[in-house]
């Protein structure tokens, strides 16, 4: 087969690497929509401008951090930090980004719990208890294991994600000359006001918190190229689906803007059968 050089492009673990990044960022906030209805569907129709500030900084972010994780085949992922920042302020992002990811798992926990209640009125501590043990487990597996297993579900997310951005913008109840005015009178959490800091905030507290699994990734990748690509792909196709589904909940915004769960209020609206599959897909 012969041994892979930097000139050797492996799509299969191109894609992996791309659906692991993705399915890594898309928590429960992402996928459930509430993430992306504070963050930019909030903003109306300028929420595009903050969509593309995102699209270069995910791709950017993504394949220069696999890159260097490739390079640098480092000990420790979390040595990625010292690497750009340097060993006083790496030291320091080692200790708070295991908190902040713990606080990632309380939110995927909850959003858990708030997804079963509002899908299929089930008590919420159930779901909630059931992905905190589930989510434990998984470390078991290990790495290598867990990239095997999400690169094969992000893609799926990705494309369920997109599934119901589109459903929801050709059944929406409100066409893009109506949404400012449909907005106007709602009251919409956003994450910032300025668009500019919208689109650099969101970059940054998802690469912050996934920085080490990136360079872990790229660690693992065969090539230089294929982080290189897995990272550029994996951001492209994020912000896309973040971009049709936060299209699809403006075009549904007065009866999607007040759920713990948009994009599922909005999947089940159109089909009760997406809906139900979407649910256990983002359970």
């Amino acid at each position: 087969m012969g041994t892979p050089t930097d000139k050797t492009v492996h799509l299969g673990r191109i894609i992996r690497l791309a659906g692991a990044f993705c399915a890594f960022c898309i928590g429960s906030g992402f996928a459930s929509g509430q993430e992306v209805l504070q963050f930019f569907t909030s903003h109306g129709l300028y929420s595009f401008g903050a969509l593309a500030i995102c699209l270069v900084l995910f791709m950017w972010f993504g394949s220069t951090i696999m890159a260097a994780g490739h390079r640098l085949r480092l000990a420790s992922s979390s040595d990625i930090f010292s690497y750009y920042c340097g060993p006083l302020l790496g030291r320091v992002f080692e200790f708070v980004v295991p908190l902040f990811l713990f606080c990632v798992f309380v939110i995927m926990v909850s959003g858990s719990g708030a997804m079963l209640e509002q899908h299929y009125q089930m008590p919420r501590a159930v779901g909630a208890g059931i992905m905190a043990v589930v989510a434990t487990l998984t470390v078991a597996f290990g790495l290598n294991r867990l990239v095997q297993v999400i690169g094969l579900i992000g893609p799926v997310i990705i494309a369920l994600s997109i599934l119901v951005g589109v459903l929801g913008i050709l059944h929406g109840t409100v066409g893009f000359d109506g949404v400012e005015a449909a907005t106007a009178g709602l009251n919409l959490p956003k994450a910032a006001d300025n668009l500019a800091l919208t689109g650099l905030l969101y970059a940054a507290f998802m690469v912050f918190g996934s920085a080490p699994f990136f360079a872990a990734m790229g660690t693992e990748a065969p090539t230089r190229r294929d982080a290189l690509l897995g990272g550029l792909t994996g951001g492209f196709f994020l912000i896309v689906a973040a971009t049709i589904m936060s299209t699809g909940m403006l075009c549904n915004i007065v009866t999607v803007y007040d759920k713990q769960l948009p994009a599922l209020a909005m999947a089940g609206g159109t089909s009760a059968l997406l809906g139900n599959g979407f649910a256990v897909i983002l359970f």
